[in-house]
């Protein structure tokens, strides 16, 4: 079940991709547990692994999750590319080497990927800056902010449905 029409979620890769295309790169990773839920319509509750969005400028974009949700993506994601990420050497290993399958899918061997340094942990960008040698990393962080800024009229019908389910639950407690 998606939270979002079809519509809705095509609108926001189409804007994201418009946003590359203006920024030249060839596919951002979202790092940020909003961001990949904006993008793939998939969210899991942090469990000391992360999810992530692969998305590249032409292609089908992929989310990547841990092996702890290891049907939930299949079944919440509007993606058609999941990938499960397992623990190698530490617990980024398994999603960072994913991140990389993921490009190479594409036939994206280097280039200008945009991640999200605000959300980025230390390890995990480092992590990204070895396995993808080949690629120039660039900061969207506030770039994909803006992109979102005008909401559609499903989202803020989303946002008034649970705005008023907070009032039921804040009314009850009076």
């Amino acid at each position: 079940m998606h939270r979002f029409s079809d519509a809705e979620m095509e609108r926001r890769l189409a804007g994201l991709r418009r946003l590359m295309d203006y920024v030249g790169l060839d596919a951002v990773v979202t790092t940020s547990l909003h961001n990949t839920l904006y993008y793939s319509n998939f969210w899991m509750t942090p469990c000391g692994r992360g999810h992530y969005a692969v998305i590249p400028r032409r292609g089908d974009p992929a989310v990547i999750a841990p092996s702890i949700e290891f049907d939930r993506p299949e079944k919440l994601s509007w993606f058609d590319d999941v990938r499960i990420s397992r623990d190698t050497r530490s617990p980024l290993d398994g999603a960072i080497r994913n991140v990389a399958d993921v490009l190479a899918d594409r036939g994206i061997s280097r280039g200008r990927v945009g991640i999200e340094e605000d959300y980025t942990p230390h390890s995990l960008h480092k992590g990204l800056e070895i396995v993808l040698a080949g690629f120039e990393l660039v900061d969207v962080s506030h770039a994909i902010m803006r992109e979102q800024v005008v909401k559609s009229d499903e989202e803020i019908a989303h946002i008034r449905h649970g705005a008023e389910v907070a009032t039921l639950g804040a009314e009850a407690f009076e």
